[in-house]
């Protein structure tokens, strides 16, 4: 395509369609202008593509996945909390947990999380019973809070449309924008690997009834645990 351009000032806008979709791998198309040229911005808009992005690349200054550390931090604290042995659970099983309850809700799984570990401490400390009594406040308010508010983030259904865990500048709303100053002809080739929804809901599901199998376990470690020095400690009574 050749255009003949006059001298001043001129936009000129010109549009393609591709016989293919969003594959689970997809690559902007190569255009090269001829020439160098300054100022390139590059992406996609997936406002309503319903996509669950799993990866992205381009050039250096575009967004970027923030899913990657989290799953490598994730990894290294249930390693961490395997080895602990605050709470019958190995690992692996700290990991899906995790995974299983941020995927709804980000500080009640904190709290909930914090609840099962403060529990299993406290079984192995010989405390007062004015501590023991503040310790079994703490622990019911605590758990029963976040569980509500774990709860009405999951009624909500707000997790079911797949998490874009995309962040970087420039970025808005569903558009992944990459930009770059100057360009010898060809334009930057930003790429990115994502699944339809569908996959995002059935690992969900998966999850889910993992979880689901798992609940009763922490249930039993839950109540076992606050009540194993008694739902209540009353003081010793001095006698005259």
């Amino acid at each position: 395509m050749r255009l003949t351009i006059p001298p001043g000032k001129h936009d000129f806008e010109i549009a393609w369609r591709l016989d293919t979709g969003l594959a689970p791998f997809f690559r902007t198309p190569e255009v090269d202008l001829g020439l160098p040229s300054v100022n390139h911005r590059v992406g996609w808009d997936l406002t309503g593509s319903k996509r669950w992005i799993g990866w992205v690349a381009g050039p250096s200054q575009g967004p970027v996945i923030e899913w990657g550390m989290l799953v490598m931090i994730l990894a290294i604290l249930s390693w961490r909390l395997g080895k602990s042995r605050l709470a019958p659970l190995l690992a692996y099983q700290w990991f899906l947990l995790c995974l299983c309850l941020l995927a709804v809700s980000d500080l009640p799984t904190v709290g909930i999380v914090g609840c099962l570990l403060g529990l299993g401490w406290r079984i192995r400390r010989a405390l007062s019973p004015n501590h023991y009594n503040a310790g079994q406040i703490a622990a019911g308010v605590g758990l029963g809070l976040c569980l509500v508010a774990w709860f009405t983030d999951f009624t909500s259904l707000r997790f079911m449309r797949p998490p874009t865990n995309v962040s970087g500048s420039p970025r808005a709303f569903d558009a992944l924008v990459w930009s770059q100053d100057r360009v010898a002809g060809i334009l930057p080739r930003p790429w990115m690997v994502s699944l339809p929804a569908w996959a995002y809901h059935a690992t969900l599901l998966v999850l889910g009834l993992w979880l689901a199998t798992q609940a009763p376990h922490l249930a039993r470690f839950v109540w076992t645990s606050f009540k194993y020095q008694g739902l209540w400690k009353h003081p010793p009574v001095s006698l005259p």
